[in-house]
């Protein structure tokens, strides 16, 4: 098994493509989709369309799925078995006896990752609540999000993408981290995402007691919600 990798490993929502080379935004809206695994073990796949206001999501499958590390299988209306391939935390490479497609985290290729240079790290570490959310798609379920920080008006950078689940019985809602920004300490990250999230938190039916930060190429972090 690659990298000795835990089934949770596949947690949360990906845009799944064909495994080609056209570039991510054209290939969404040609036959893009959005896969959602939940720690639950369930799964939704969506086709994707544009409209007005965002990206409209369609519900195409749902059901169980497993992952061992090396097989996702989907068990849905029929059950599709994909060999994975990790190329990069960010980027998952699926096989069938028939096609190839990729998993990507967000809308995001190898040439989006940057550094920022030591005043712009300590300004973000000081300014973490003007961090913004945002989403291409019509409604937050299952949705991927973007982490946006504009410094000035002619200035919009984009920090990195997340996905969430919610594990209501245990007051957990689990976010997954894909940084763009590839200098920033997990500390800042955790700062972000603390601001980021109270607005979620407080507008969300379940009782939210702990957010677990899944920061990729990190550890899994704790932050505790105040009630």
């Amino acid at each position: 098994m690659q990298e000795s990798l835990l089934p949770e490993a596949i947690r949360g929502s990906w845009y799944l493509l064909a495994d080609d080379d056209k570039p991510i935004g054209e290939a969404i809206e040609k036959k893009g989709q959005l896969l959602a695994l939940r720690l639950s073990g369930t799964f939704c796949c969506y086709d994707l369309a544009r409209e007005d206001g965002g990206i409209a999501k369609v519900e195409k499958d749902s059901g169980d799925y497993t992952f061992d590390g090396d097989f996702l299988i989907l068990r849905g209306r029929n059950t599709e078995t994909y060999r994975v391939r990790i190329g990069k935390d960010w980027r998952w490479s699926l096989e069938t006896k028939k096609k190839r497609s990729k998993l990507v985290r967000g809308q995001m290729t190898a040439s989006d990752f940057f550094e920022l240079d030591a005043h712009e790290r300590a300004e973000i570490a000081t300014l973490a609540h003007r961090v913004q959310v945002e989403t291409p798609f019509s409604d937050s379920d299952d949705a991927i999000f973007e982490l946006v920080y504009s410094p000035s008006s002619e200035r919009r950078l984009r920090l990195g993408y997340f996905s969430v689940d919610l594990d209501a019985a245990n007051g957990e809602l689990w976010l997954g981290l894909t940084p763009l920004v590839t200098n920033l300490s997990a500390d800042t990250w955790q700062k972000i995402i603390a601001h980021a999230c109270a607005m979620m938190v407080r507008i969300n039916p379940a009782r939210i007691d702990r957010i677990l930060l899944d920061i990729a190429g990190h550890a899994v972090r704790v932050i505790n919600v105040a009630t």
